[in-house]
């Protein structure tokens, strides 16, 4: 199950895929009903309406970081910028690395800190108790081997009311 966050819950991108496509799929069908009913017109509401669906559909699937890394791999290979695969390689030895330093010596929570990175810029994101915390890890990050830039997401838990 691949989850993607939207307003403090927890989605399955897949099942949402699904179900958007079945949509889709209810609406092309009940639209071929439509035009088998009526000769002539609505070619292009038909056109705009089934593009509509793909680019809803791309848009789900894509908001799965792990996927958008894998198309964006794939689409950089197609025009000729190469590499797809050993990029990412890259980015999964830097996310490795950066892992490693954090987690290792125990002071740094793993189950709050989520880290990957795209092209070599690092993403780190979590909730970590202290602002020193925050500036510390990202401090760690940038000293490591392969890391060309920090984009540092980190937070500080919001006050209970």
């Amino acid at each position: 199950m691949t989850g993607m966050f939207g307003r403090g819950k927890v989605v399955d991108a897949e099942e949402r895929q699904q179900q958007l496509q079945e949509r889709q799929s209810a609406l092309l069908a009940r639209l071929e009903e439509i035009e088998s009913s009526k000769k002539g017109g609505g070619g292009r509401f038909f056109l705009g309406l089934l593009f509509g669906g793909a680019l809803a559909g791309a848009a789900v699937y894509l908001s799965d970081n792990e996927r958008r890394q894998s198309v964006m791999g794939a689409a950089s290979s197609l025009t000729g910028g190469g590499g797809g695969d050993e990029s990412a390689e890259r980015d999964q030895a830097v996310t490795g690395r950066v892992e490693s330093a954090l987690f290792s010596d125990g002071k740094t929570p793993k189950d709050q800190i989520n880290i990957n990175t795209v092209d070599g810029v690092v993403y780190v994101r979590g909730t970590i108790g202290t602002k020193e915390q925050i500036d510390e890890i990202e401090r760690r990050v940038k000293g490591i081997e392969g890391v060309d830039a920090v984009i540092n997401l980190l937070r500080l838990p919001t006050p209970a009311q």
